[in-house]
């Protein structure tokens, strides 16, 4: 008996094109549910409102509590002989 490939050709080729069809009809099925929903809008149509001036509380200053603050003591500088970080800081240790 023979065999003939012929059948299985038509087949395939068949099956290739209902596969590709179902491929299209559902893109273009998916297309359309996309494309009704609403793209994202660049610029927005509110309205931007000018902030408002920040408003001190003078009185702060004059509490006592705060005349006994110390003011903070400055880092002091590296000088030539000291090194800042290592040589290559993205070697692990």
């Amino acid at each position: 008996m023979a065999i003939t490939f012929g059948l299985y050709r038509k087949r395939e080729k068949k099956l290739i094109l209902f596969v590709v069809i179902i491929l299209v009809v559902g893109g273009v099925i998916i297309g359309v549910i996309l494309a009704q929903k609403q793209a994202p809008r660049l610029f927005l149509e509110a309205e931007v409102t000018k902030p408002e001036p920040p408003k001190i509380n003078w009185q702060t200053l004059a509490d006592p509590r705060i005349e006994k603050l110390q003011p903070l003591i400055q880092m002091p500088s590296l000088t030539e002989t000291e090194k800042s970080g290592r040589e290559n800081p993205f070697l692990p240790y």
